[in-house]
Formats: C-alpha cells, structure tokens, sequence
C-alpha cells in the first residue's frame, strides 16, 4: 500500500526506523494501531525496536491488541525481540490485558495459544489479572 511504499522511501532515505513523536509512538506503534501488517513487518525487518515504549508505556504488541487486530498481534509475535508478556512501564500490565480491556476475544486468545501469553500475570498497579480486567470492562 501507499504508507508502506512512503516508509520505505523515507527508510532509504535514512530515517530513523525509531523515531517517535511527542507521545513516544513509533511507526511501529501507529502500524500496530492501524494493523498494517505489512508495514509492521517491514519495520522489524528494518531494525524497528519492538520492545520500546510510548509515554502510556504500551510497546506495539499491546497496541495491536488493544485495537484488537489479531493479525497484527501474530506479526508483532513473528519477531524474536517481541514477548507476549511483556510489561507496561507505568502500570505493568500485559497486551493479554490490553486486549482484556477492549473484548478483544481473539486476540486475546492468538495471545495465549500462540504466543504462550501468561492468563495470570497481574498488573502492578492494581494487582488484576486479564481476567479482572476483561470483568471491569464488563466484558465477562
């Protein structure tokens, strides 16, 4: 597509593949949020760091999962640097627990059964597991 085409052009021109803006989002995190998978793929594949974190403290995983896109999730998880269980730095949560907070059922379950994400991990603000929280967000 055009915004593959368009990174691909800025990435040869020697862009930062991790360039954030003022909220810490990467390109990463915007192709998560948009489930441009693709995109998402050739990022990694250019070097993008798929641990680094915005200011709300998500990695792109987490993004992915919160906008309940399960193919983006499964890209995401392709990448060796990527943990499903990986924390938030604000809160400590998990994508399995973003995805919990959005109903994202299947997501949530690409999470589990394919990248082995931990149902009960809890978060360390609130001591919740994706289960408490997926009941708080009236999604249970």
């Amino acid at each position: 597509g055009v915004a593959l085409e368009r990174a691909v052009a800025l990435l040869d021109g020697g862009a930062d593949v991790d360039a954030s803006d003022g909220r810490g989002a990467t390109a990463l995190h915007v192709a998560a949020a948009r489930g441009r998978v693709a995109l998402l793929r050739e990022l990694l594949a250019r070097g993008a760091d798929g641990t680094r974190q915005n200011q709300r403290g998500e990695d792109a995983l987490a993004v992915a999962a919160r906008a309940d896109d399960a193919a983006a999730v499964r890209a995401l998880l392709d990448d060796p640097t990527v943990e499903a269980d990986s924390r938030n730095a604000v809160d400590g949560s998990t994508a399995l627990m973003a995805a919990a907070a959005a109903d994202a059922v299947h997501t949530a379950r690409v999470l589990v059964e394919e990248g082995g994400a931990d149902v009960d991990a809890t978060d360390t603000r609130l001591g919740m597991s994706a289960l408490a929280v997926a009941a708080r967000a009236g999604a249970v």
